[in-house]
């Protein structure tokens, strides 16, 4: 007895979600194919029991059977087999891919999405779970379930959190499935996809990151190729600048101001952070949005009066992508601290890195990562 997310009728879908996002007839109903794009994977299909095996073999033939593979899964599917979607998440995971919903993922392809060491849903994609079902083969009018089924139905729920907590998502998810008939689906709200970490790659688009310009710092970045790939309609062309250099200025400037404004009163530090930082972000490793991140900074600064950081010119290093839409800006700051200047101050070292988002709209930060160094 094999378990299975329910893939959902093209009716159902339609009368439940068509002012949400287009008809999901667009959506192909075939057996979960694979072909290697320019730089990303193309998944599109049903999940089907050897799927898994498909996708291994798939990596055996490119190349990369063993090892990792920095390189984008962009996926649209309607469900089907459970297993293989936990199954080839794994593979993901296991791979170093990254993940990408770019229209309709639904059912059982929310848990291949959680395995992407990255993960985006675009701009007006469909995130929806739904409650697991069983083959055809259990009744399910069947009255009377023995112990040893509730036991199964439990031991089913618990590996689902199990999985999702693994791979970092928070099971909260899976409650949310668990809550959702097989008949219908629940979509998650974009605030929903950040909160829960199904999406992890910071942006300053509230809506999320339009298909046509995806980016992943240190992995891919928009590119016209993947738009034409995927045969998108009436998708807008990729604005390409060529700043020669300026970006990588712009980026700099950017973590100085961050880094400095922590020396300035409470109301300039705040108003400056709120300009620098994306909506939403990784700060240390956690989710956590402009408005929480600024208002930590607000309290510290709140708590000493005398601050002083002072950024060691010599550690100062950026890398910018080729086409400059993110930069990444590392180095080393001496900071110091305390309630006056001549009284008793605590000084450390820190090493940092901050991502850059460019040229978004106005430059944001996406990742902030500060580490004591004594």
């Amino acid at each position: 007895m094999r378990v299975r997310l329910l893939i959902l009728s093209t009716a159902a879908l339609a009368l439940n979600f068509a002012s949400v996002c287009a008809a999901p007839e667009d959506v192909p109903d075939h057996d979960l194919s694979f072909v290697l794009k320019d730089g990303y994977i193309l998944a599109e299909g049903v999940f089907v029991e050897d799927t898994a095996e498909k996708f291994k073999a798939f990596l055996a033939e490119n190349g990369k059977a063993d090892g990792t593979w920095n390189i984008p899964l962009y996926i649209q599917s309607l469900g089907g087999s459970l297993g293989a979607a936990m199954e080839m998440g794994q593979m993901l995971r296991e791979h170093g891919m990254s993940t990408v919903s770019f229209n309709w993922c639904a059912s059982a392809c929310t848990y291949i999405m959680m395995g992407g060491v990255n993960r985006v849903v675009a701009k007006d994609g469909v995130y929806a779970v739904h409650q697991f079902s069983y083959d055809n083969s259990i009744d399910p009018q069947k009255l009377v379930y023995s112990n040893a089924d509730l036991q199964h139905f439990q031991d089913l729920v618990a590996s689902l959190n199990d999985y999702a907590k693994a791979l970092g998502v928070d099971p909260e998810v899976v409650s949310i499935a668990s809550h959702t008939p097989p008949s219908t689906t629940t979509n998650l709200t974009r605030e929903q996809l950040v909160k829960l970490v199904v999406e992890n790659v910071p942006t300053d688009q509230v809506d999320g990151q339009d298909i046509a310009a995806i980016a992943i710092p240190g992995v891919n970045a928009p590119d016209q190729k993947i738009l034409e790939g995927l045969e998108l309609p009436e998708a807008p062309n990729v604005f390409n600048i060529q700043p020669h250099g300026l970006t990588k200025l712009a980026a700099q400037s950017v973590v100085r101001g961050i880094i400095l404004a922590q020396t300035e009163d409470v109301a300039s530090l705040e108003k400056t952070l709120s300009a620098r930082y994306g909506n939403y972000m990784l700060a240390n490793g956690e989710p956590v949005s402009r408005e929480n991140l600024v208002a930590k900074h607000v309290s510290f600064a709140q708590e000493w009066a005398y601050r002083s950081r002072e950024i060691d010119p010599n550690s100062l290093n950026t890398i910018c992508q080729d086409n400059d839409v993110a930069c990444t800006v590392t180095g080393v700051f001496d900071d110091a601290y305390g309630v006056a200047k001549d009284g008793v101050v605590v000084k450390n070292r820190y090493r940092f890195s901050y991502t850059i988002m460019l040229p978004l709209s106005l430059p944001a930060v996406t990742v902030e990562q500060i580490e004591k160094l004594n």
